[in-house]
């Protein structure tokens, strides 16, 4: 494509059997190009990984809508920045069914995020779907959603099913907003796949619905990296690992989220907010990991302790309920909310306060607290069973009870 403001329309029309390296649009610096309606089928083999469907490079002013693509060698879409400008481009109603590469593919060189070099787009109403009917497992990617070194992309109303590795996988990057999407699990594989992975900087990802990423040791949100990102209102499931973990994270944010369990590794300045955990793993666990405040919400069905703790500073844990936590500890063996060492380091400083911690170890009265750190205080809270508090710790103004009442 040589000109700008080029219309490609096609309803009803299909382009077959793009193949061995050829793209069927490849644009170079152009603005205010249009695809709309087009139906693409390559001849996906496992063995070419150079055929991009839809190739936009240094372009600007994009739209590409109901579109269907079909066995892309590559990345079904691809928009790129290499040197030059590429930004506010739509991708909206279009439907990607099988690719060799990834589904969607944004992206620029490291050096180009601070000079803005890809920004502002839009990709909406989008379902992605990796194994109608794949037969092999390419090796070159497999993400749904790739974003690379990009800032300012939304996307929503979009559904991503089947995916091999990722579903979202955000790359560093600035800026991005992921609202009312859909991910549902991936085909059995070797490699390791989440629903959404991150490590870029304020994002916001909300009302989302995440489910069976349980090959590989998948988790359904993973923040790596991430800075300033919040995942809020979503319910995320059946992941092999943890439903949602956070790992080198910064001052991040979730909250009024449901998910089974999860993990905070190396973290800092986290708010954990009315969240409820409704167990299958052995705890919800904390490693490592500095000013982290687990305020409001439920964490219950856990097989080992409610809340693991392990060599934390300043982990504040207030007005939560830990219920029904360590069936599988045996009989008077499970603990509600624990704080123990991480190679040696041990959890200092921290509090539970305000809270509800009943029936730990599968209905009988085990450990409500145990405390193996230092100046720790557990204030306030009414609870089920026995509790453990370190030389150094603080008991004070906790009430020991039967029952709790809120446990019906």
């Amino acid at each position: 494509v040589e000109r700008s403001d080029i219309r490609i329309l096609g309803p009803g029309a299909t382009i077959r059997q793009f193949t061995r390296g050829r793209k069927v649009l490849w644009a170079y610096g152009q603005s205010g190009i249009e695809v709309d309606g087009l139906t693409l089928v390559g001849t996906l083999n496992g063995e070419i990984f150079e055929g991009h469907a839809l190739y936009f490079e240094n372009c600007q002013k994009t739209v590409i809508k109901n579109c269907t693509i079909v066995d892309a060698e590559a990345d079904a879409i691809k928009i790129k920045a290499d040197g030059g400008p590429s930004t506010d481009h739509v991708i909206q109603n279009c439907t990607i069914l099988d690719y060799g590469g990834q589904g969607i593919l944004i992206s620029a060189d490291s050096g180009d995020l601070q000079n803005n070099r890809v920004s502002n787009v839009r990709i909406d109403s989008v379902v992605i779907d990796k194994a109608t009917t794949l037969t092999f497992d390419p090796v070159f990617a497999g993400h749904g959603i790739y974003l690379s070194y990009v800032k300012d992309v939304t996307i929503s109303n979009c559904t991503l099913k089947a995916v091999l590795v990722q579903g979202i996988q955000i790359e560093d990057g600035e800026g991005h907003t992921v609202v009312d999407c859909v991910l549902q699990g991936k085909v059995a594989n070797s490699q390791r796949g989440h629903g959404v992975t991150c490590s870029g900087k304020d994002c916001s990802f909300s009302r989302l619905l995440v489910t069976g990423f349980n090959v590989g040791g998948g988790a359904g949100i993973r923040f790596s990296g991430a800075r300033n990102c919040v995942l809020s209102d979503s319910t995320i499931s059946d992941s092999e690992s943890h439903d949602v973990v956070l790992l080198d994270a910064s001052s991040c944010t979730v909250a009024n989220c449901v998910m089974g369990g999860a993990f905070v590794e190396n973290s800092n300045k986290v708010l954990w907010q009315s969240n409820e955990l409704q167990g299958g793993l052995p705890s919800f666990r904390l490693r490592q990991s500095d000013d982290v405040v687990v305020t409001q919400g439920e964490v219950s069905g856990m097989t080992q302790q409610g809340i693991r703790a392990e060599g934390c500073k300043r982990l504040y844990i207030q007005e939560i309920g830990v219920f029904d936590n360590g069936a599988e500890a045996g009989g008077g063996n499970g603990i509600g909310i624990y704080f123990t060492n991480c190679n040696e380091i041990p959890c200092e400083d921290c509090v539970v306060a305000d809270s509800i911690v009943c029936d730990s170890g599968n209905g009988y009265q085990g450990e409500a607290y145990r405390d193996e750190g230092l100046r720790n205080r557990f204030e306030r809270n009414r609870y089920t069973g026995s509790i453990i508090i370190a030389p150094t710790g603080v008991q004070r103004d906790n009430e020991r009870v039967e029952r709790c009442e809120s446990q019906g």
